[in-house]
């Protein structure tokens, strides 16, 4: 927010972790964007290519915002029957664990949309697992409370 000075304000727990000495822990998350690595296999890759990978790849920020690295790996193969076959892998490094997608299609554009929309199924998964498994620790802590206060 700008206030009349035309000076940033900053909310009060930025502040406290400013003068801690956490200022740059405090606003870390918010600056950092994720990286995406590309690769490619018997394939020239062009400006087109690169951008739209970025733009499918990077859109998966919003789903999840401790994203730290994206590779991403296109690559051409060529099939006796099936003719060009493309793949498109994806492996998104997140604090502590690891996402990754292997898809094929017929079209390159069509290979990164798939692997796309199933690393947002991954995603969700995860982000499922991990409010469960937070709301099975309330659970506990709240039988616990219960059990301590009436034994008292």
């Amino acid at each position: 927010m700008w206030d009349s000075n035309k000076k940033f304000r900053f909310s009060a727990p930025a502040m406290q972790a400013r003068r801690c000495g956490r200022a740059l822990l405090a606003f870390s998350f918010t600056l950092l964007s994720m990286q995406i690595k590309i690769r490619s296999k018997n394939l020239e890759l062009d400006e087109k290519i690169k951008s739209y990978v970025e733009e499918k790849i990077g859109s998966l920020n919003k789903f999840l915002n401790d994203i730290q690295l994206a590779r991403v790996e296109l690559s051409l193969d060529k099939h006796h029957r099936k003719g060009n076959v493309f793949y498109a892998e994806v492996m998104l490094e997140i604090k502590g664990n690891r996402f990754y997608t292997k898809e094929e299609a017929q079209d390159l554009y069509a290979a990164i949309d798939i692997c796309r929309e199933e690393m947002i199924q991954e995603i969700r998964k995860f982000k499922t697992k991990m409010r469960d498994k937070k709301r099975g620790e309330e659970r506990r802590w709240k039988r616990w409370i219960k059990i301590w206060w009436w034994r008292k």
